[in-house]
């Protein structure tokens, strides 16, 4: 299995969230409903104009994200290796302009 990177805008969460219902994702709605955490903004300040996850997934599901994300402009899918590249998806979130979110204050 290959660790992914999925980066989508926040405007289309619920879309994102939707489509990792159905084959071959297949979650649960409590599980999608978690699925995508904030990632960032240009500001590093909320609310977050971005929204990430990660995890292992199998060759079929690689495959329909490539499709998913060639017709989706609001989304991103980057391959990386979590024990050789650990600060990838931070460098990605750069690379993008985007901050992450500074944590809450009390």
């Amino acid at each position: 299995m290959t660790r992914i990177l999925i980066i989508i805008t926040a405007d289309h969460l619920s879309n994102a969230r939707a489509m990792a219902e159905v084959p071959p994702f297949s979650l649960s709605p409590a599980d999608a409903a978690t699925l995508f955490v904030p990632a960032g903004s240009p500001s590093g300040a909320a609310p977050a104009t971005h929204y990430w996850a990660s995890g292992l997934f199998t060759p079929d599901q690689i495959a329909a994200l490539r499709q998913l994300v060639a017709s989706l402009p609001w989304a991103k899918c980057h391959e990386y290796d979590l024990g050789t590249e650990p600060q990838k998806p931070w460098e990605i979130l750069t690379a993008m302009g985007l901050q992450p979110l500074e944590p809450d204050m009390p």
